[in-house]
């Protein structure tokens, strides 16, 4: 991973992998969570430590100078494993791209949205 690429990118708790442009010449930057805390049941709040599969999302960003950008966030399913939570599973979340939010926060409070 580039440290470099993931300060330039600015989104915390996101890792950049790398950087290709797609077949319109559209930079898209794969990124991983690099946030212990995602690993956290978003219920119970307990860490998990049971991987279920892999999942890849693409939540929408502002544009970087005059070209717009992709994100490739590959992120993982992970099992609840507590007997007390109701949840079975959830997926991997950082502040900067909230659960089920297809926007990043800063391009929502960038929109007039708000942060969250």
């Amino acid at each position: 991973m580039s440290q470099d690429t993931s300060l330039l990118l600015g989104l915390d708790g996101l890792a950049a992998e790398r950087v290709e442009l797609d077949v319109e010449g559209c930079p898209v930057v794969h990124v991983v969570t690099a946030d212990v805390e995602a690993a956290r049941c978003p219920s119970c709040r307990v860490v998990s430590t049971s991987p279920k599969q892999w999942v890849t999302t693409h939540p929408r960003d502002v544009p970087y100078g005059e070209r717009m950008v992709r994100l490739a966030w590959r992120k993982r399913r992970w099992r609840c494993r507590n007997p007390e939570c109701a949840r079975g599973s959830f997926t991997e979340q950082v502040p900067a791209v909230p659960a089920r939010h297809r926007l990043t926060a800063r391009l929502r409070a960038q929109a007039g949205g708000g942060g969250g």
